[in-house]
């Protein structure tokens, strides 16, 4: 993760955009975090793993799933209740 005051983000913002980011920028308001840019596609990620844990009964499935794995017992695939 890199840190940027907002005010040099502001001044080279074309170029952050313009090129493929490898890192999170937090930017910095008087030293302390503000804001976070990231790739859209980290952006994307992170949203579909909230919109995946805010529905319990696939939270759920995840958690045993995962706990089936650890313990060598998942032995087929899972379906799992996702909305769509």
């Amino acid at each position: 993760m890199k840190f940027m005051p907002i005010s040099d983000a502001r001044a080279k913002l074309a170029s952050i955009v313009g090129e493929k980011q490898t890192e999170r920028i937090v930017l910095t308001r008087r030293g302390k975090p503000e804001s976070v840019l990231l790739d859209y596609d980290d952006f994307r990620s992170l949203q579909a793993l909230a919109d995946l844990i805010s529905n319990p009964d696939t939270f759920a499935a995840v958690l045993e799933a995962i706990k089936k794995f650890r313990s060598g017992d998942l032995t087929d695939f899972v379906d799992l209740p996702i909305d769509e």
